[in-house]
């Protein structure tokens, strides 16, 4: 039976919609044990003024490419929905009012791997562990209880980074073995296969940037390439989603056997000091998008940083000139 009803789950993002205050960054709880800094950061953020929509509070290119795999579903799809994986604010929907913050389950200052956990225990422990604390502590559900009592005909598209799939690893295996037809859209975890369960590895789609020869929409930076290939997949393969078994990944693989490596452009690496005197001559320009201000730096330039290493310089630069670049003029 061909299922009509989908459901899209995205990652949050760091960048949001004007500054964020000191006692909503994740930094304020660096080095205290997960069960206290999980209580005084929804203390914090639940204290905070939290009118808007997540969908108006997120910003960035990857944002921007979720919301179209919304818009793309609805010609083909029942209703579609937008779940967003915050690492602040646990499993929301794009509806959800919330405030300003700072959170990741990725590397960096407001990382939830900055709390005090066990020597012993694994990253992708920690992070499932603060999925877990988080979602208990705001009261929601998380995945495997939000979908545990859906049809198996309902289709469940996953956008996910490397680091956020290590916080959701077990629910989805979970949803998997009870029959939920899944499908995980990650070039970072398909290029680490061996490394997770074999129960989840089946239902990572073949992607990697070769496909962005597939069509120009999809040659753009790699920011929001998961995002962009979730859309192209929604929109030009819809049928074969609905279809389920097995086909959607037939189809993937015989796309992907046919594409050529991608051409990579030779490159200047940059020191921090020189990536912040140019997002700082640029950023009038490019406004509060960070990731087309390293595609400019990219294609324009031919300079080159690493996505991780200009996304913190650029937050950096935020951060130390907020009153500066966010004041009403």
């Amino acid at each position: 039976m061909a299922a009509r009803k989908l459901t899209i789950i995205t990652t949050c993002t760091n960048q949001k919609r004007g500054p964020t205050e000191p006692d909503r960054c994740l930094r304020c709880q660096n080095g205290m044990d997960p069960k206290f800094a999980v209580k005084r950061w929804v203390e914090s953020l639940g204290g905070s003024e939290a009118t808007a929509p997540a969908s108006d509070v997120y910003l960035g290119s990857h944002w921007r490419e979720s919301l179209n795999c919304v818009a793309s579903a609805r010609e083909k799809f029942d209703s579609p929905e937008l779940l967003v994986l915050s690492a602040g604010y646990g499993l929301i929907d794009d509806r959800t009012p919330i405030a300003n913050y700072a959170a990741s389950f990725a590397a960096g200052p407001d990382s939830m791997l900055n709390l005090k956990w066990p020597r012993e225990n694994s990253v992708r422990e920690n992070q499932a562990e603060w999925w877990r604390l988080l979602n208990n502590a705001w009261g929601r559900t998380n995945l495997a209880e939000r979908f545990g009592g859906c049809g198996g005909e309902e289709v469940i598209v996953l956008i996910l980074s490397r680091e956020y799939f290590g916080a959701v690893e077990r629910e989805v295996a979970e949803l998997i073995a009870a029959g939920k037809r899944i499908y995980i859209v990650s070039a970072g975890v398909f290029a680490n296969l061996s490394a997770i369960s074999p129960v989840v590895r089946a239902r990572v789609l073949p992607f990697n940037d070769r496909f962005k020869a597939v069509d120009p929409y999809l040659d753009k930076t790699n920011v929001s390439l998961n995002a962009r290939l979730a859309n192209w997949l929604i929109t030009a393969h819809a049928d074969a989603l609905a279809e389920g078994n097995g086909k959607v990944f037939e189809v993937m693989k015989r796309i992907g056997e046919g594409l050529p490596d991608p051409v990579r452009k030779p490159v200047a690496p940059m020191t921090d000091e020189e990536v912040m005197h140019y997002i700082q001559a640029h950023f009038s320009t490019f406004g509060t998008s960070a990731s087309a201000l390293l595609r400019h730096l990219r294609d324009s330039k031919g300079l080159s940083c690493e996505q991780k290493r200009f996304g913190a310089l650029f937050r950096r630069f935020v951060e130390s000139n907020q009153g500066r670049l966010f004041d009403p003029k």
